[in-house]
């Protein structure tokens, strides 16, 4: 009797998980598709936020935002939990002809999280690493301009990043993208004024979907 009844157990729960695998395989999402694709904005402040920086004045970078974040396309909220959140920051010329990386000409100090190297066009990309506490995400670096010129400092990701937030969801990824300074002025005329056509081809949308930001440095 005893052997019938663990027989039993050991089919219910094989039943069980069948059901959750097939429930993956076959999809479940939100979306009610078998698929789910997130879009994510990401909250950062620069500041101070003005056109024109001195040598030696100090630049800062801040992010701090829960780990709860609203999916622009399903305008739900998803338990984005220690997940890498693959981004990177660059600084790159505005007032010179092809993408040339400025870091050479700025000291980057990380205060919170951390950043290395990221290769990309003139070397000049800095991959983000957040530090995630108390379910929060948090990053801060200052920037010190060393040289006169004219600058744009912008963010990114890596696209499609695969994710696990729906437990019955066959595929997700999400795409992430920033909001800098809540959408205030971020001086997008300084980006059509420069001779490189990359730069100043740039839409006011991907401008600012990048937390993009320009501004001048003088003595």
């Amino acid at each position: 009797m005893k052997n019938y009844v663990c027989v039993f157990i050991l089919v219910v729960l094989a039943l069980i998980v069948l059901s959750c695998s097939c429930k993956k395989i076959f999809g479940e999402c939100d979306s009610g598709e078998g698929y789910a694709y997130y879009k994510f904005y990401l909250p950062f402040t620069l500041y101070p936020a003005q056109d024109t920086f001195h040598i030696n004045d100090t630049i800062h970078l801040h992010a701090d935002f829960s780990d709860m974040m609203l999916d622009s396309n399903s305008l739900k909220y998803y338990h984005v939990e220690n997940e890498p959140l693959r981004c990177a920051l660059s600084l790159d010329h505005l007032d010179t002809v092809g993408i040339i990386s400025a870091f050479p000409h700025f000291t980057l100090i990380v205060d919170t999280g951390d950043t290395h190297p990221g290769g990309g066009p003139g070397q000049g990309l800095r991959l983000m690493k957040y530090l995630y506490a108390d379910n929060r995400y948090k990053f801060h670096v200052r920037l010190i301009p060393h040289k006169q010129g004219v600058y744009v400092f912008q963010l990114s990701s890596h696209s499609d990043q695969l994710v696990d937030f729906q437990n019955m969801c066959q595929s997700e990824a999400m795409d992430i993208f920033f909001t800098l300074n809540n959408g205030a002025e971020a001086n997008y005329h300084l980006l059509l004024q420069s001779p490189d056509t990359i730069m100043s081809s740039i839409s006011k949308e991907m401008f600012e979907m990048a937390g993009g930001y320009a501004f001048y440095v003088v003595e």
